[in-house]
């Protein structure tokens, strides 16, 4: 699937995300319980998520989806890198200039 497609699942994840919310804030802001807040973010429930848009992605965003996708961990990225994890984490949070990732991921 193109990055740009994401599921129900990432949308969700994005979502929170962007909004800076804890699980458990953005499931008292569905209303729903935690526990099936977790299950509809890992995309082990997928009936019931709310189908939410979340528009273009960020280059920042872009690269952390897909990360998330890859299954690889901060540190391994970093270490690739020669940056430390905080630093990887301020890149995919854009709070710092992405383009090494944005290379990475080009790779």
């Amino acid at each position: 699937m193109p990055i740009e497609k994401l599921n129900r699942s990432e949308r969700l994840y994005l979502s929170r995300r962007r909004r800076r919310e804890s699980q458990s804030k953005a499931a008292k802001r569905l209303r729903v319980k935690i526990t099936l807040y977790r299950l509809w973010e890992s995309g082990e429930e997928t009936s019931g998520i709310p189908d939410l848009k979340v528009g273009k992605l960020e280059p920042h965003e872009r690269c952390h989806m897909l990360r998330r996708r890859s299954d690889v961990n901060l540190a391994t990225v970093a270490r690739k890198l020669g940056r430390c994890r905080w630093w990887v984490s301020q890149m995919e949070r854009g709070e710092v200039s992405c383009e090494e990732l944005v290379e990475y991921w080009a790779a």
